[in-house]
């Protein structure tokens, strides 16, 4: 195997997902279930790691919500992974952590 053939595989991944062989089965029921939130989610990820454009998509907006979970007490990751799943509502991903 050699980076072309490793470049093309993640690039037919990208235009193709597969929900039901998936790398990531949480990401995947999101993607089966909660497009919006699935689509959220990948925008923010975009933004904050690939710096991606934030004129469409409420960047800051999100971000509060990592910090206000941060600011609870929370690792970024932990509070990422709950929003993420909770539809990005802090009251819910906050609930799931302490039930």
């Amino acid at each position: 195997m050699n980076l072309r053939v490793v470049l093309l595989s993640i690039q037919s991944l990208l235009a193709s997902p597969e929900p039901d062989d998936p790398q990531d089965a949480v990401v995947a029921r999101q993607y089966k279930e909660d497009r919006s939130s699935y689509t959220d989610t990948a925008r923010y990820w975009t933004c904050e790691y690939a710096h991606g454009p934030t004129d469409t998509f409420p960047y800051e907006e999100f971000r509060s919500k990592v910090t206000q979970m941060q600011d609870m007490g929370f690792t970024q990751e932990c509070a990422l992974s709950s929003l993420s799943s909770y539809s990005w509502n802090v009251e819910h991903a906050v609930a799931a952590l302490f039930a």
